[in-house]
């Protein structure tokens, strides 16, 4: 998918950050932030992941493969959008969270609903 612009990262680090986890939104569908992590010291392509929330703190990161091609295009000033696709709401333990990460007219067509008019996919009998 990633010549299509659309990337998917099962994230890393939870249990290190397991109150920004569990205050966060980081249920199925839900926005959240990219932040770029240059001066990291574990990793100098780290991106972090956090609620979609002004000063919320990290819950994860990117997994160092996904990382080091997304880090290259924040670092170009791409303009990113990323949902979670699996993880939990506020107030609840998080254990894993994973995000869809696309531009934003790639992400708005992905998660618009399906026009009427078109035949039902075949997954769906």
């Amino acid at each position: 998918m990633a010549p299509a612009g659309i990337y998917v990262s099962n994230l890393r680090g939870e249990s290190y950050h397991k109150a920004a986890c569990r205050r966060g939104d980081f249920s199925s569908g839900t926005a959240v932030r990219l932040k770029r992590e240059p001066s990291n010291k574990h990793d100098p392509f780290a991106v972090a992941v956090t609620a979609d929330t002004d000063g919320a703190p990290v819950a994860a990161y990117v997994n160092k493969a996904k990382a080091r091609t997304l880090s290259k295009l924040l670092d170009q000033g791409a303009d990113l959008a990323a949902v979670s696709l699996r993880g939990t709401a506020s107030n609840t333990t998080c254990e894993q969270i994973s995000v869809l990460v696309a531009r934003p007219d790639v992400m708005a067509h992905l998660l618009s609903p399906r026009p009427r008019h078109l035949p039902r996919p075949a997954h769906q009998g």
